[in-house]
């Protein structure tokens, strides 16, 4: 069922069915808006950054944040332009590079290696690791998925429509993906590792994917909507503006919150937080364009603004540590408990280091 009132209730609705390294330093500000509350701190797991903290143990009190120290890899060509990354199963670092029909891997330590692929692909843009060890990647322009094994292995998965944006590995064994359709129109698609694609269509256009701690498959629906959809494709949205404003990425935070990043017709940007009862409220933050977002161990939010060539670090009481990068597009929490990020207009991958190495 598609819930439009925003409440948390289905209302009774239908259904629908080479390592060059560069570093900088950050500056730090402190902001009067309302602090990020989190009574508790999420623990830690090395993820792709659009999931859910796992279990780690921690010591008791206050975490101490170290300062960081931001490190860019450069990549081999200076117009692959990366877009998302994951951790392997071989605990590196998987990314695809649009513009050259690459997939690439880095170690921690910075060391680089590309796949080239050939045709029928054209333009990878997000890559996970699937439910049979190999990574899975879409592709923005070409009707097709791509399946990569960590010796360079490709298959090609004819799908029929283009996977625009996010890919995530569900609970189910199977994949799922965002798909627009030539109208405009927007779906959410399953496809197994055998290759059978299931299409559910979206009220509007679903964007970012992150597999929830119920199990379901949340989506943020570019237009003014967060969706939850079941295993079997029933969708309830979840509307947290009264006018048409956009809602780009998000991620599970403390007490099974959603946190995203939403921009308002009047210019203003922020975080936005739901609660499980379904109420939100907005944290604005100036000069942001915020996009992917993701929890460290500390509870500190991380989050790329691609459109103002920054990553913004939001601390517990409301503090903002600011990162120059140009143009970053997605974060994630390394193998190695770093921050890592992928910088396209930079063609490089980017770590804010916490070890002191």
């Amino acid at each position: 069922a598609v819930d439009t009132a925003g409440d948390g209730n289905d209302g009774g609705a239908a259904e629908i069915g080479v390592t060059d390294s560069t570093v900088a330093h950050a500056t730090t500000t402190t902001t009067t808006t309302a602090a990020f509350t989190a009574t508790t701190r999420p623990p830690f797991v090395a993820d792709r950054g659009f999931g859910v903290p796992g279990d780690v143990d921690e010591p008791d009190g206050p975490p101490v944040v170290p300062d960081p120290k931001l490190t860019q890899f450069k990549l081999p060509r200076p117009n692959s332009y990366p877009e998302f990354m994951t951790t392997g199963p071989d605990g590196a670092i998987w990314f695809a590079e649009q513009t050259t029909r690459t997939i690439g891997r880095i170690t921690t330590d910075g060391v680089i290696t590309e796949f080239q692929l050939g045709d029928p692909f054209s333009t990878p843009v997000d890559i996970v690791v699937g439910p049979d060890n190999a990574l899975w990647f879409n592709d923005a322009n070409a009707p097709v998925l791509g399946r990569i094994t960590v010796d360079g292995d490709v298959t090609v998965i004819e799908t029929g429509h283009r996977a625009y944006y996010s890919m995530v590995a569900g609970p189910d064994g199977a994949l799922w993906y965002t798909t627009y359709d030539a109208d405009g129109s927007g779906a959410i698609a399953r496809v197994t590792t055998a290759g059978a694609v299931t299409l559910y269509p979206m009220p509007s256009r679903p964007r970012s994917l992150v597999v929830g701690p119920d199990n379901n498959i949340w989506a943020t629906d570019v237009l003014n909507g967060i969706l939850r959809i079941s295993p079997n494709g029933a969708v309830k949205r979840f509307t947290p503006f009264e006018d048409q404003s956009y809602v780009h990425s998000l991620v599970f935070g403390p007490q099974n919150t959603v946190w995203f990043t939403y921009s308002t017709p009047n210019s203003e940007a922020g975080v936005g937080v739901m609660t499980a009862g379904g109420s939100f409220s907005f944290t604005p933050i100036e000069n942001f364009a915020g996009d992917a977002l993701v929890f460290d161990r500390h509870s500190t939010l991380w989050i790329t603004s691609p459109g103002n060539n920054q990553i913004v670090r939001l601390g517990q009481e409301g503090d903002i540590t600011r990162f120059a990068i140009k143009r970053p597009i997605d974060i994630m929490i390394g193998p190695d408990g770093n921050v890592w990020f992928t910088n396209d207009l930079g063609a490089a991958i980017g770590r804010i280091d916490f070890t002191g190495s």
